[in-house]
């Protein structure tokens, strides 16, 4: 009896086994057909067309935000270069010419 319980339970996990293994051999296929027909010219037209609106409209919602950051960008440059000059200024008033080069 305990020997019956082990043969089908045996049998079963190798059922298992076997049903995954084709699975996984279905998902691959399909992930190559797939991949297949995504690399024709025509679908990737259609992909980008398909798109099209969608990223312009993502891009118009981002704009003022990317003229915001541009805007704070050379605001800190501008902020770093008159740290710098100051800097620059103040050695140059308390050193001689030759002691700033070495």
């Amino acid at each position: 009896m305990l020997f019956d319980k082990k043969v089908w339970m045996w049998g079963r996990i190798e059922n298992i086994k076997s049903n995954i293994s084709v699975m996984d051999n279905i998902k691959d296929t399909l992930i190559e057909q797939c991949l297949i027909i995504l690399k024709r010219e025509d679908v990737k037209n259609e992909l980008k067309q398909l798109m099209k609106p969608m990223i312009d409209l993502i891009l118009q919602e981002l704009y003022p935000y990317i003229f915001l950051s541009i805007v704070f960008v050379f605001i800190s440059f501008l902020l770093i270069l008159g740290i710098f000059v100051l800097l620059l200024r103040n050695k140059i008033l308390t050193k001689s010419p030759v002691a700033i080069f070495k």
